[in-house]
């Protein structure tokens, strides 16, 4: 298991070695910060919140933009399909998240597009 902290987030990353790709638990402490937008060729990431809640947004192929919201309320288990946009911010502080990745990380599986596409609304104050 190898520990990475950064502006984003604090991650545990490979938690569970040998179940097929990749499980990583992240640690978001900040609710001002935006982590989108991703979508991966390959990869599926699969998304559940442990502690406090998470505003995630997925946008399809037709750019369909769906938001969900996962807490520790909540609990459900959100799942951005290869080729899917996907992102998200804490929405309470300290809020902790877990993801599966069905491959392990690849920065050239990864394409990236600003916080302020496809029309997002990040803030309720920006809508």
């Amino acid at each position: 298991m190898e520990y990475i902290e950064d502006d984003k987030a604090q991650r545990l990353v490979d938690v569970f070695p040998g179940v097929g790709g990749q499980v990583n638990v992240a640690y978001h402490h900040d609710t001002n910060v935006i982590t989108a937008w991703h979508k991966h060729e390959f990869q599926t990431d699969r998304i559940i919140c442990l502690k406090g809640s998470f505003k995630v947004g997925l946008v399809f192929d037709d750019e369909r933009l769906v938001w969900l919201y996962a807490s520790d309320k909540n609990q459900q288990v959100i799942t951005a399909s290869a080729g899917v946009w996907h992102g998200w911010r804490a929405v309470e502080p300290g809020s902790i998240m877990l993801y599966h990745m069905s491959t392990f990380y690849d920065p050239d599986d990864i394409q990236k597009a600003p916080p302020d596409s496809f029309g997002a609304v990040w803030f309720p104050e920006d809508g």
